[in-house]
């Protein structure tokens, strides 16, 4: 942060969306390699890791943090807490913890905001199409409703081989696959378990957050995803909002 700056609130999991006035904090491995654009050259250039993701333009100003872990910062020290397609990616026991984290660093009356793919929706639309669709790319797999919602879902697909090395990259880098998936009232209950206040669903920009729409990604939302907004009780509540034109 430059000197002097507002902090707005921790932004856990941010990737490339890095808006000025948060704290940005990413713990995947891609982050943790952009600090070492040497190492990553060169691990791409042994096929260590994707060629491509030598070139992906992270800022420098990210905080690295492993979000399983406690967070490194006091208690009530933000204003807000935003948190996008992240939780899916850990365990339970470790979205409970997150849960709870954030809720330790918020300040009381703060807002709690998570994003995540919604569970019910991705299970409606399997029950609602019937039709076949042809895999993109250069697969030859037919998709089905039933291979769609398991792309969806991210499970896991079999080894595709490369050796030791790209085995060995995928396990430290398993971020990338769903570990739990949440909807409208599973969400809202382990925000509510936490200590968490007032969990509803939410639209997208539709928040108490002043800033939301510097760092809320449209298709994140709309392109199903379920927003659950809830408050740290003690402070003053958050003046209410109409409800927003879609």
């Amino acid at each position: 942060m430059k000197n002097g700056e507002k902090i707005e609130g921790l932004h856990l999991g941010c990737g490339l969306v890095t808006p000025p006035g948060w704290v940005n904090v990413d713990g995947s491995i891609n982050a943790r390699l952009s600090k070492w654009p040497r190492l990553r050259a060169l691990l791409g250039k042994l096929r260590i890791i994707p060629r491509s993701s030598i070139k992906v333009p992270w800022h420098p100003g990210i905080v690295l943090a492993d979000l399983r872990r406690p967070l490194p910062w006091r208690d009530g020290e933000f204003a807000a807490v935003y948190c996008s397609h992240v939780l899916e990616h850990v365990y339970l026991d470790e979205a409970i913890n997150l849960l709870r984290e954030s809720f330790r660093v918020l300040r009381p009356g703060g807002v709690c905001r998570f994003v995540v793919p919604d569970l019910q929706a991705i299970i409606e639309d399997y029950v609602a199409r019937d039709v076949v669709f042809l895999a993109p790319g250069n697969g030859s797999v037919a998709v089905n409703r039933a291979n769609e919602f398991c792309t969806r879902m991210m499970m896991r697909r079999p080894d595709s081989g490369g050796g030791f090395w790209k085995r060995l990259y995928h396990h430290f880098n398993d971020f990338d696959k769903h570990k739990w998936m949440w909807d409208a009232e599973s969400l809202s209950a382990a925000m509510t378990s936490v200590g968490l206040a007032d969990a509803r669903p939410r639209g997208y920009l539709d928040s108490h957050i002043p800033s939301i729409a510097g760092i809320e990604v449209e298709n994140r939302v709309r392109g199903g995803g379920l927003v659950i907004e809830a408050v740290k009780p003690g402070g003053a509540s958050p003046e209410p909002r109409p409800p927003m034109m879609t």
